[in-house]
C-alpha cells in the first residue's frame, strides 16, 4: 500500500521485482523464476518461486524456507482421522465434505465443511488455479472436445483416475489435459499437516511425475526426500536441484551453471512449536550477481498461532526416488 501511496502511477499490472497486487483482497504476493531453458516445443523447463502472506511463510515449510517451489499441481485440505487424506478413491467416487466430530472431551465438537475444506484445485504450468468440478451425468460436453472426463473445471481440463500407487499415498491419482493440450500425470503426493484447535487437517498435494504436450514431447520430474531433484525434457533440457539438511533448496544447476541459495535463522515468537524458522536470505547468479531479502517475515505480521492455531509442516514426501 505504501509502494502505490509514493507512487500512483506504478502498474501494478507490470511488476518490476516479480511482486503481485491483488486488486480485490490487497494482498502481496512474489513470484520470481530464477531458471527457465528455452526449448523446440511449449513445456516449461524452469525453476519458479513464489512467496505470499500465510502458512508456508509462517513456518517455513516451502522448499525455498519462506518460498515455495511452483510446480504444477492439484490440492486439497482434508481432516484426518477414520478416512484420513480421503479415500483411495478420491477421483473415481468424489464426494463433498460431511460434518466432522472431533469427540473433544469437552464434548462433541462439530466442524462444517468449510472449517477444512475448500474442493480440489488443479494447477498447470501457467501458474493458473482452478476448482476441479464433477460434472452433472446430464452435462452436455461439447463434442469438440472429444470424450467427456470425469472431472473438469470451468475451463474445461479433461480428468481421469490413475490407479493408486505407493507414490501416491495408495490412493489414486490423477491424469488431467488442459485446455492447450498438456497432459499431467499427478502422482507424487506431498502431505503437511495444518492443525487448528482441536480439528488436525492435512494439506494434500499431488505433483506430476512427467507432463506431455500434444506433439509427445515430455517433461519429467524426479523426487526426493524434500522435494523435485531432476527436471528433464526429451529434448534434453535438464534442471537439477540440491537440497542443504535443513530441506532447503541450497543449489540449482543447468548448462554447467549454478544459482545458490542461503538462508537466515530469525527467532519466531509466532510459533507455538518452534521458536526459529528459515528465511530465504540470498540468491547468488551464476555471474555473481545477488537477489537480497531483509524484513521478508513482515509480511506476515500480526499472523499468529495464538490467533490461528496453525501448524504447518511436513509428515511424508514423495517417495521411491524417480
Amino acid at each position: 500500500a505504501y509502494r502505490l501511496w509514493a507512487n500512483p502511477s506504478y502498474d501494478i499490472q507490470n511488476p518490476e521485482f516479480g511482486d503481485s497486487w491483488n486488486e480485490d483482497t490487497g494482498e502481496l504476493s512474489f513470484r520470481q523464476t530464477d531458471v527457465e531453458l528455452p526449448g523446440n516445443g511449449d513445456l516449461s523447463v524452469a525453476v519458479t518461486r513464489s512467496r505470499s502472506r500465510g502458512k508456508i511463510a509462517l513456518m517455513g515449510s516451502g522448499a525455498f524456507a519462506d518460498w515455495e517451489i511452483e510446480l504444477p499441481r492439484i490440492e486439497y485440505t482434508w481432516r484426518t482421522g477414520a478416512e484420513a487424506y480421503w479415500e483411495p478413491t478420491r477421483c473415481s467416487v468424489p464426494k463433498p465434505a460431511d460434518r466432522y466430530n472431533t469427540g473433544a472431551s469437552i464434548g462433541t465438537l462439530a466442524y462444517l465443511p468449510y472449517g477444512f475444506y475448500g474442493g480440489m484445485r488443479v494447477q498447470g504450468q501457467s501458474g493458473t488455479s482452478e476448482m476441479i468440478l464433477e460434472p452433472f451425468s446430464a452435462f452436455a460436453w461439447p463434442s469438440e472436445l472429444g470424450t467427456k472426463p470425469h472431472l473438469t473445471t470451468r475451463t474445461f481440463w479433461k480428468i481421469d483416475c490413475l490407479s493408486p500407487s505407493a507414490n501416491s499415498g495408495n490412493r489414486e491419482g490423477f491424469v488431467a489435459t488442459d485446455p492447450q493440450g498438456v497432459t499431467y500425470q499427478f502422482d507424487r503426493e506431498v502431505l503437511r499437516r495444518v492443525v487448528k484447535t482441536t480439528l488436525e487437517n492435512v494439506q494434500v498435494t499431488l505433483y506430476p511425475s512427467v507432463v506431455t504436450d500434444r506433439h509427445g514431447n515430455t517433461v519429467t520430474y524426479q523426487y526426493g526426500q524434500y522435494g523435485p531433484t531432476r527436471i528433464e525434457a526429451s529434448d534434453g533440457r535438464l534442471i537439477t536441484i540440491t537440497y542443504n539438511g535443513d530441506g532447503n533448496i541450497s543449489r540449482v544447476s543447468a548448462n554447467g551453471r549454478h544459482w545458490d541459495y542461503s538462508y537466515q535463522t530469525i527467532n519466531s515468537n509466532a510459533l507455538a512449536t518452534a521458536t526459529t524458522r528459515d528465511l530465504l536470505s540470498s540468491v547468488e547468479t551464476p555471474e555473481g550477481t545477488f537477489w537480497r531479502y531483509s524484513n521478508m517475515d513482515l509480511m506476515e505480521w500480526g499472523m499468529t498461532l495464538a490467533q490461528e492455531k496453525l501448524e504447518f509442516r511436513w509428515i511424508q514426501h514423495a517417495q521411491n526416488g524417480a
